[in-house]
């Protein structure tokens, strides 16, 4: 775009490359929100209630608990989030 032959090929080049740079960062911000609130919900499941009974945490307990070897009898049980 910015070597194009038309008459304003560098300014649609900068508007280009100015709205790939804006929904990068959105896209990165998403995701940062989206893991903080995972990291809060699972650090008020471990501090104040039990892992068993987050929907958040249940999945990752679960994995960890077969990762080491343990047995995962729990993860079968529906599972309420933390309040």
């Amino acid at each position: 775009v910015y070597n194009s032959p038309l008459e304003r090929g560098e300014q649609y080049a900068h508007f280009i490359e100015f709205t790939f740079g804006a929904v990068a960062a959105f896209v990165t911000f998403w995701f940062t929100l989206d893991n903080w609130s995972a990291a809060e919900e699972e650090l008020r499941c471990i501090k104040y209630g039990a892992l068993e009974s987050c929907a958040v945490c249940l999945p990752n307990h679960a994995l960890k608990k077969s990762e080491i070897g343990g047995s995962s009898a729990h993860s079968s049980k529906v599972a309420a989030p933390c309040s």
